[in-house]
């Protein structure tokens, strides 16, 4: 019986333009093929798929990277934002106590969860600027106005950063779906193409190498 390996998407893709490459060079092939109504426009729309097929797999294997490259320069940031924090939480839980503490949210352990943690901060520094007593009481262990407003800025270029990561993650999903899809409809006509072509070359069996397929 013929039988086909599990390949990658590559490989099934270069597999697919080969053999219609192949059948559209077999003048055998093609004779048989067209008792059963395959001819060279049946053949030329599995090329229109194929093409399809590999225009998305580009187009999804580019935007999947973009995605990834997003989400480690996301992952830079909220690193760069933790260290920046870090220290301003640690000197505040000491400098401020009581209803302070509670204001800027100092009681609650920082959350692992990037919405959280952003949402924390943000706490952080909107009740700094609606405290100015509070900065003046970290500016006497060191915690700066200008050390609080880089902190600031770190928290912005996280928040920037995980925005373009969300974007960039969005568009690789919708590239995925979309590759698979035009790889549904490719292995739909191929598999109807060898449906046919093992009836058709019945009589040459050996013609189904054509498609890439071992027969035994």
């Amino acid at each position: 019986m013929p039988t086909r390996p599990k390949t990658s998407i590559d490989a099934r893709l270069q597999r697919i333009s080969i053999s219609i490459n192949n059948l559209k060079a077999h003048e055998q092939a093609m004779r048989y093929l067209h008792a059963y109504n395959i001819d060279s426009e049946k053949l030329a729309v599995g090329r229109r798929l194929c093409d399809e097929a590999i225009r998305a797999h580009t187009s999804q294997r580019i935007l999947r990277g973009e995605s990834e490259g997003a989400t480690a320069v996301r992952d830079i940031a909220w690193s760069t934002a933790k260290r920046s924090h870090s220290q301003i939480i640690t000197i505040a839980r000491v400098a401020l106590r009581g209803q302070a503490s509670s204001a800027l949210g100092l009681q609650v352990a920082r959350s692992r969860a990037l919405s959280a943690w952003i949402t924390q901060a943000q706490q952080l520094h909107t009740g700094l600027e609606q405290h100015p007593e509070h900065m003046a009481r970290l500016a006497e262990f060191g915690i700066t106005a200008q050390r609080i407003a880089a902190a600031r800025a770190d928290l912005d270029a996280l928040r920037a950063a995980s925005a373009a990561q969300h974007q960039a993650a969005i568009q690789a999903q919708l590239a995925t779906a979309q590759r698979n899809a035009a790889l549904g409809a490719l292995d739909l006509w191929m598999s109807q193409l060898l449906a046919v072509a093992s009836v058709a070359f019945a009589e040459d069996p050996q013609l189904m190498e054509l498609l890439g397929v071992t027969v035994r």
